[in-house]
């Protein structure tokens, strides 16, 4: 019956509510640009190395049926460049809590939005400092053999603590 409910249950739901509404809002304003930042990382991730495979291809094939390899090289590049718009637009938010886990973590996105423009203008010139470019992006991001090793020196530790 309606009328015979404890008036306590009306103010534990509100509070449940409440509870619930506040992990949304948390997880929308403080944890999603963390979230797309970090789908973002892997993206430039993924076009480096599709970048770097194709530039390999295009070297290879030079002169002989490169036209594909060519426009997929173009398209790299220009993938590169929108990777280096998303992670500028990133860099300007004013979150206090993105950019303090950003600061925590090590990130330096406008490093990485630099080394991104140069690198995508030397793919598409042929220009030989690709390699550099690509270093500095993956340290700004933390991608790459350095961060690799990381794990590596995190595990060998936790085993010697085992043994």
């Amino acid at each position: 019956m309606p009328g015979s409910m404890h008036p306590g249950s009306d103010l534990a739901g509100a509070a449940s509510l409440a509870t619930v509404l506040a992990g949304l809002w948390i997880g929308d304003r403080l944890l999603s640009p963390i979230r797309r930042f970090e789908d973002c990382r892997c993206e430039v991730q993924a076009s480096l190395v599709v970048a770097f495979s194709l530039r390999d291809t295009v070297v290879r094939l030079a002169g002989k049926d490169d036209i594909e390899a060519l426009g997929a090289l173009a398209e790299a590049c220009r993938d590169l460049e929108e990777e280096a718009e998303r992670l500028e637009a990133m860099a300007r938010r004013r979150s206090p809590f993105f950019r303090f886990y950003l600061r925590l973590r090590g990130y330096r996105l406008m490093q990485a939005v630099q080394g991104l423009g140069r690198l995508s203008e030397s793919l598409a010139s042929g220009r030989g400092i690709q390699l550099t470019e690509r270093a500095a992006v993956e340290a700004a991001l933390r991608l790459g053999p350095e961060r690799r090793s990381g794990l590596v020196r995190r595990r060998s530790r936790s085993q010697l603590s085992r043994g």
